[in-house]
């Protein structure tokens, strides 16, 4: 299965621009991004599994994105994100 490639910098300037009034629920957030993404001709997997128990968000081209509502705890997001780190590494 062909999947493409994309620089960071590509997947930035499509979503840095999006702005997102309030939503109660996170896949609200999800739709508009993925919305985004298509909009944009950006290839894309939603909820991509990146291992057991270990999913993410979007899968852009190689790229992940985690998105998170309201003011999320950085030290749970951060915590995330060394788990996916770890579990990328075991599967490289």
């Amino acid at each position: 299965m062909f999947t493409p490639v994309y620089d960071i910098e590509t997947v930035l300037e499509t979503l840095l621009p999006l702005r997102i009034g309030h939503v109660s629920e996170e896949y609200q957030l999800h739709d508009a991004v993925a919305k985004r993404l298509a909009g944009a001709g950006l290839f894309f997997y939603k909820e991509h599994r990146l291992g057991p128990r270990n999913r993410i968000d979007f899968l852009v081209g190689g790229i992940g994105v985690e998105c998170k509502k309201g003011r999320p705890n950085w030290q749970q997001v951060t915590n995330q994100l060394h788990r996916t780190l770890r579990q990328q590494k075991k599967v490289h």
